[in-house]
């Protein structure tokens, strides 16, 4: 995790509720490949339309789930780390149906269009059309648990920072937000910043949290490989150490 929960209750609460997160960007995923053979190269003016309509409508509902399930376990993380008073937990806005059809749609399109513009087969193109919506996806269902861990952190009186809370094979920008632990102020929302396919979670910190040992192993692999650099070249030089470059 990102960073050391104050309770081994609260780590674990941590643990499942990242779990049930990948969970339900698979069932969305799963569901976006059944839609998905609707689409036909040949027409896709005709096609690609009631695949949005259709997409728009489960990640609509998966988003909501995500912000339900963050704003449980924001109740139930709060109680086991023994914080004091009360804390409602602020669901994330609704997902407009407008913005994620056009989200879903374009992506969709810009990885069939790109594909053939590159040569690619059909059936590539199609592979690269589902990969980007895929990805597009993930990024709508998951913000609203995102939204939902923040804007709560942001309203509750203790005032709890956040940290990055990311996979064993989360990529080197992911990673390096990931080692400086519960940094983040959690009323910062725009500053979880998630691309395509990103998995990561926020995960509150009270007063008295610490870096995790993954955070800390990631820490120290950072200012090993990075020393003397800044910006752009010191995220290449990480980049580069993590895939074995």
């Amino acid at each position: 995790m990102g960073a050391v929960a104050l309770t081994l209750a609260g780590d674990q609460l941590t643990w499942q509720h990242r779990q049930a997160q990948l969970q339900l960007r698979a069932a969305t995923l799963a569901d976006l490949v059944t839609l998905w053979g609707v689409v036909d190269p040949a027409n896709l003016p005709g096609t690609i339309g009631p695949f949005t309509s259709a997409a728009t409508t489960v990640v609509q509902a998966r988003h909501a789930t995500s912000a339900g399930l963050a704003a449980s376990y924001f109740e139930a993380f709060r109680a086991a780390e023994g914080i004091p008073g009360r804390a409602a937990p602020r669901l994330a806005a609704s997902l407009p149906a407008d913005a994620a059809a056009g989200a879903l749609r374009g992506s969709a399109l810009a990885g069939i269009v790109n594909a053939r513009r590159a040569g690619l087969s059909i059936e590539e193109a199609l592979r690269q059309g589902l990969v980007r919506v895929s990805g597009q996806a993930t990024t709508l269902v998951l913000s609203g648990g995102r939204e939902t861990i923040l804007r709560s952190g942001a309203a509750d009186p203790r005032r709890p920072r956040w940290a990055r809370v990311s996979g064993g094979d989360s990529c080197a920008f992911c990673a390096m937000l990931a080692s400086r632990g519960p940094v983040f102020r959690s009323e910062d929302t725009a500053g979880f910043e998630a691309h395509d396919h990103c998995v990561c979670e926020p995960e509150l910190a009270y007063e008295g949290a610490g870096l995790s040992d993954r955070a800390r192993a990631l820490r120290d692999q950072w200012d090993e490989v990075t020393a003397g650099l800044s910006g752009r070249d010191a995220l290449n030089a990480f980049r580069r150490a993590r895939s074995g470059g």
